[in-house]
């Protein structure tokens, strides 16, 4: 029999969406999505690929949204669910279903992409609860365990995922040839000696106004793409403008297929965030094979690059300290090719597959465990 699980989520993303596909071809599974959209981001990034899982989402309605949520808590009474796994458990109505679980003796389960430890003592109360009773914990890599355990969950409790918006078919299995680098650059009319891009939402905290800053120093025949929309866009054609660059192309926002193209077309990936808890972007990058800049305050920096061996981390806002790390990676050939195939090599077990065998195994292994206390307690 299989094992029944619920989630609750706070929006479809793709990539959450596609980890709950893989889960689902093991488990029964539930998914309770909050809302439909995030505020922030582009109506069409939305995923409604609900293929392994039933999916269901809250009503914009507060009436509807508290008949829905007391469904919820009459099926966990009732012991519908042999465990939940509370995917984004900052929300309210997460903390209240933890609640329950923890009155029902239901076991519950925490994922954590990646978080820097806010100190707040009202929030550490908070957290200390939901984290230190929770079955187990999903964490994705070492700042998240580190995470975890500062909020007391047991180390034996955390299991590691490895956190990705990637299929094992997107990871490139070998780096581009030139002659298939230059071919993509002619079909994207892409034009440049050397080619570095970004790609986030436009947003202040991405920090794209100082790679553009630093791209002011660059050889005009080193061109830097800029994929992503939002906010600060006119903000950052005025900072082009007003600096005199022509050798930066604003591509808008790109699907993902279109990205990959775009990023197979390139030499190096930039991403200067000030705070990213994790920052997917930069695993595709290296999925690519592109050598990864960003900053100290990037999880997915912090977890998969290593310095000068497949990129550069260097320090938030420091202009300077990119440019010459931008530098290091265009004008040292054989740098340059051992970093992208150090990158490739990193990024290899980053799949959703892999996350889904991840979560299967450790929700067996601790319901099974559970059930062997349980017997012999008997």
């Amino acid at each position: 029999m299989l094992i029944k699980i619920l989630i609750i989520s706070i929006f479809p993303a793709p990539y959450r969406v596609a980890v709950f596909n893989e889960l689902g071809k093991n488990v029964e599974l539930d998914v309770i999505f909050e809302r439909t959209n995030d505020y922030n981001r582009l109506s069409d990034w939305f995923s409604k690929e609900f293929k392994n899982f039933t999916g269901y989402i809250l009503s914009d309605s507060s009436e509807t949204v508290k008949k829905d949520i007391q469904n919820i808590k009459k099926d966990l009474w009732n012991g519908k669910y042999d465990a939940v796994i509370l995917y984004d458990y900052s929300t309210v109505i997460s903390l209240y279903f933890a609640s329950i679980c923890r009155m029902k003796k239901i076991p519950y389960f925490l994922n954590c992409d990646g978080a820097f430890i806010n100190k707040s003592a009202l929030k550490k109360i908070v957290k200390e609860f939901v984290i230190k009773n929770a079955t187990a914990c999903f964490a994705s890599g070492n700042m998240a365990a580190r995470y975890f355990e500062y909020f007391k969950a047991k180390k034996e409790v955390i299991y590691y995922h490895p956190f990705t918006s990637l299929y094992e078919y997107e990871i490139n299995k070998r780096l581009c040839s030139d002659q298939e680098k230059n071919e993509t650059r002619k079909k994207l009319n892409i034009n440049g000696k050397k080619i570095a891009i970004t790609a986030s939402r436009f947003i202040s905290s991405k920090r794209i106004d100082v790679l553009i800053e630093a791209w002011a120093s660059m050889p005009s025949d080193y061109h830097l793409i800029i994929a992503g929309a939002g906010e600060l866009e006119e903000t950052y054609k005025q900072q082009i403008n007003k600096l005199n660059l022509k050798n930066i192309i604003l591509s808008g926002f790109l699907k993902k297929d279109t990205l990959f193209e775009y990023m197979k077309a390139s030499d190096v990936f930039v991403l200067p965030t000030e705070s990213d808890t994790w920052g997917l972007v930069i695993n595709e990058a290296m999925a690519c094979g592109l050598p990864v800049i960003t900053t100290n305050m990037c999880i997915a920096g912090i977890e998969l690059v290593e310095n000068g061996q497949n990129g550069y981390i260097v320090p938030v806002g420091d202009v300077d300290a990119l440019k010459r790390a931008i530098r290091q990676v265009l004008v040292n050939e054989d740098l340059h090719q051992r970093m992208a195939n150090n990158a490739l090599k990193a990024i290899k077990k980053y799949t959703y597959e892999n996350i889904g065998i991840s979560h299967f195994n450790a929700l067996k292994n601790t319901l099974d465990a559970n059930k062997r206390n349980n017997n012999e307690g008997r």
